[in-house]
């Protein structure tokens, strides 16, 4: 019974580190095609600018952690806070939908001064702000480092699966 149990054990690691290992290289594929990478509905963003900054409980300073939940578009409405892809820079952008018109949502950051150029329609729309957390602006470094450190992550979970196949290969039920 002892020995089911350290194979399903090492078995549930194995796969809890395979499971990691597609978000990292999802969010690295996301990431370079300015996308955002999306888990269950879900997805985790970091804030590289304070253009939501502000007093509303939806606004969220430069480095704090965001989750963006996949919504439909033809729900949004006036006062959403969204994220889309900008076409003039083909970077991702969130901000707040102030207006509505036949071309798509006016968006504008709370702490800017005009709204943002152009409009958002159904193909740029990336999804919808759910919560943010300050974490100690962790947001700020991994910004900063994402590269370096998604690749000390993979390297250290690689390592591990690794590790964990060789306990599992010599492991036996009888």
């Amino acid at each position: 019974m002892k020995k089911i149990i350290n194979l399903l054990t090492s078995l549930s690691l194995s796969l809890l580190i395979i499971f990691f290992i597609y978000i990292i290289i999802g969010s690295l594929i996301s990431n370079s095609k300015n996308e955002l990478f999306k888990v269950f509905g879900y997805s985790l963003a970091t804030t590289p600018t304070d253009s939501m900054k502000g007093n509303n409980p939806d606004n969220f300073d430069e480095g704090e952690i965001i989750i963006i939940t996949d919504y439909d578009y033809d729900k949004l409405e006036i006062g959403d806070v969204i994220v889309f892809k900008d076409n003039q820079n083909e970077k991702l952008i969130i901000h707040r939908i102030v207006g509505k018109d036949d071309l798509g949502f006016i968006t504008k950051g709370d702490n800017n001064p005009h709204n943002d150029l152009g409009h958002v329609n159904k193909k740029d729309y990336q999804g919808k702000y759910l919560t943010h957390y300050k974490f100690f602006n962790i947001g700020l470094w991994i910004n900063e480092l994402k590269l370096v450190t998604l690749s000390i992550v993979m390297i250290i979970l690689i390592v591990l699966l690794i590790k964990e196949i060789k306990i599992l290969r010599n492991k036996r039920l009888y």
